[in-house]
């Protein structure tokens, strides 16, 4: 009798284990699934469409940079991915990121029109995902200003990371 309650026993418990699929958040058996981010149990509101950058810096006359660094959720950069800046619509700049001292580090040139205090925002192409970010920060375009270095980055984030 007690070798059969250990059998039923057993396969209960290898049953259970085995049948267990675990969604995204680790949960067994629990709803979450990935979004067209790959964002898991995300609502699609953290990837776009990749905008146009067709960036001519002959176009401008003002120039301000920035050194920054990226951190969204945690994900590895790579020499392949693109910071882009704009102001509204119109592409402002563009630089990929460079490996220094183990850290992705990417100097960005902004370029403007004598217009200070427009808004550029900040926009990021992961290659390994194919992932449009928008970044949570946001700066001013004032002529000659130096936002970070490769010491102290500008660190962006993506949904207050």
């Amino acid at each position: 009798m007690k070798k059969l309650l250990f059998l039923a026993f057993l396969v209960v418990v290898s049953c259970s284990e085995n049948d267990c699929v675990e969604d995204c958040a680790g949960v067994c058996g629990g709803p979450a699934v990935l979004d067209e981010c790959g964002v898991c149990d995300g609502n699609n509101s953290t990837c776009l469409e990749l905008k146009q950058c067709d960036l001519s810096p002959s176009d401008f006359i003002d120039l301000m940079t920035l050194t920054g660094k990226i951190d969204i959720l945690s994900e590895q950069q790579s020499t392949s991915d693109t910071l882009f800046a704009f102001v509204e619509e119109s592409c402002r700049g563009k630089t990929t990121p460079m490996l220094e001292n183990d850290n992705y580090i990417c100097y960005l040139a902004i370029y403007g029109n004598g217009d200070n205090d427009e808004t550029v925002d900040f926009y990021y192409f992961q290659s390994s995902t194919n992932i449009f970010w928008k970044l949570d920060q946001s700066v001013l375009f004032v002529n000659g200003q130096i936002l970070g270095n490769p010491s102290v980055p500008f660190t962006f984030t993506i949904d207050g990371e």
